[in-house]
Parts: structure tokens; sequence; C-alpha cells
């Protein structure tokens, strides 16, 4: 009798310690960042940024002190977005007021043949994302212009406001790798 018990007892405790009972892992979302991103992100390179915190919306906001105090005023310049209530960072395009860029098509000019176009919207996160990597990887060297009504305006064209757009971008997808 005694060694049922021991064997029910034995029995259950593998039961409870088996690994379906496991909490499930969350998924990150495209724009979740890992706490050692954000550490260093924190730690090492926010050094670099002007911050501006927004506790009832739960963002802390990361402008470069380069494009803040540039003698060149950038028409637009990224800015990245932590939302630590959602453990999310988003990079936002501003303009020279520090205001979201309302909705804009970017037209992008390689040579002749290559143009792209981007809209960017104000809460289109993957829209400003792709921009932004579109930017960093194929578009370095690109014309670009902010389309207002069929008419181009260009946009960092100045080569240390793009170098400095180019940091943050880098910075960011770093954040969220």
């Amino acid at each position: 009798m005694k060694n049922i018990i021991v064997l029910v007892c034995l029995g259950f405790i593998i039961y409870s310690c088996s690994s379906d009972n496991e909490p499930k892992k969350r998924t990150r979302s495209a724009f979740g960042y890992t706490t050692p991103s954000h550490l260093y992100f924190k730690n090492m390179r926010s050094f670099h940024y002007n911050e501006e915190t927004r506790q009832k919306q739960g963002l802390s906001i990361y402008r470069l002190k380069k494009l803040e105090n540039s003698p060149v005023e950038p028409n637009i310049k990224p800015a990245i977005y932590i939302n630590w209530l959602k453990d999310e960072a988003y990079l936002m395009f501003e303009d020279s007021l520090n205001v979201i860029v309302p909705q804009k098509v970017i037209q992008t000019v390689s040579s002749s043949k290559d143009t792209m176009r981007y809209t960017l919207k104000n809460n289109d996160f993957l829209g400003q994302q792709k921009f932004a990597n579109d930017l960093l990887k194929k578009h370095q060297k690109s014309k670009i212009n902010l389309m207002n009504e069929n008419q181009a305006n260009p946009i960092l064209e100045d080569q240390f406001i793009r170098n400095q757009a180019l940091i943050v971008i880098a910075d960011y997808m770093k954040l969220i790798e």
C-alpha cells in the first residue's frame, strides 16, 4: 500500500513538472526589442540623443543631438520612438518643428530608370520602417524628394545631414534586431 501511495505521489509530481504546463513565450512584433538591445541603446547610444519623455503615452522620443544642433536645418529627420509600455520601438520621420510628418510621398531616384515611391503616414510604422531600411541599404547616394502636389522638394541633400540620418536609422535597426 505504501508503494502505491509513493508511486501516485511521484506520478503527480512528474505530471506537474512536465513541459506542457510551461507558459507560452511571448512573440515579438516587428517593432519589438529585446532587453539587451534596449540596454545597449540606453547605455551606449542614447548619450548622442536628446530624450523627450511622454509619461501619459508611455513614450520616450530620441532625437540625434547633431541633427537638432545642425547649422543646416533638415526639412525631414528621423527620430526613434520607444513605447516602453509595449516594448516596441518605431522610427518616425519628423519635420523641423519635431512634428511627425503627416502623409507624404517620398520619391527616391538613384538613376534615370530607378525611381521608388514611399507613402509615409502617421501611424504606418511598417511603411516608415521599409523606407528607412531601403534608405540604409539601397538609397544612400540617391536623390530623395518629398512630393507635394507633383512638386519635388529635395530632402537630405546635405551630406552631413544625410550621414546623421543614416546613423539614427542604423541605431534603430540595431535596437529592433
